[in-house]
């Protein structure tokens, strides 16, 4: 759906891609947008998806520890493209009546991201720590599917014995897999520029 305001009204928003080795603080770095202040004057609620289990739980746990008010951060875990795709649209979309909706797959229940007071969690930015993990579930993935589409085509070709085994566990990602796990990447980067709030991608170099 387009958008428009006038010229008067142009808000700048941030959007960083943050790589390099690992332990070089980029997760760190990512969440000082939870120090920053919105356009209203206010803490910046940072919704931060995590997929590597833990890259800021350190830093959060010393905050808290130190006094320091760390409820406008939301932290998300998932390792799936496809579930942090989601959860960037449904960021873009949320207001008062439509929160954020999550499944747990742990309760196999669903469940509302909401402030302390119950209201729903409105971000006005996004982190994805790391991109790097994503791409690498998503490789896994395209492995597995290969196999698959590797034994589809020994079935057709009536192979069996060593020749099958040798076909299938030798399979690996074609030219059109690496060419579609590109386009899914750049899709979430423009999915990010598209929900109008700052952001904030890392990934490793």
């Amino acid at each position: 759906m387009a958008q428009a305001r006038r010229g008067g009204q142009i808000q700048s928003k941030l959007g960083f891609l943050i790589y390099g080795d690992k332990g070089t603080w980029k997760s760190s770095l990512a969440a000082q947008l939870g120090d920053m202040k919105n356009e209203a004057g206010e803490p910046m609620k940072v919704l931060y998806i995590d997929t590597e289990n833990g890259s800021i739980d350190d830093l959060l746990n010393y905050k808290a520890s130190q006094g320091i008010d760390v409820s406008n951060i939301y932290v998300v875990y998932s390792t799936s493209l496809e579930e942090v795709k989601e959860i960037v649209k449904q960021a873009k979309d949320c207001n008062a009546n439509k929160p954020i909706m999550l499944f747990d797959s742990q309760t196999n229940q669903n469940f509302t991201l909401d402030n302390e007071d119950g209201s729903p969690f409105i971000p006005d930015a996004i982190v994805i720590d790391s991109l790097t993990v994503l791409y690498d579930s998503c490789i896994d993935a395209l492995n597995q599917f290969s196999k698959k589409r590797a034994a589809v085509r020994a079935t057709k070709k009536q192979m069996s014995g060593a020749e099958k085994v040798v076909a299938i566990e030798g399979a690996g990602m074609e030219i059109k897999d690496y060419q579609s796990l590109a386009l899914r990447g750049k899709e979430l980067i423009l999915d990010l520029m598209a929900t109008g709030k700052h952001f904030v991608v890392t990934t490793r170099e």
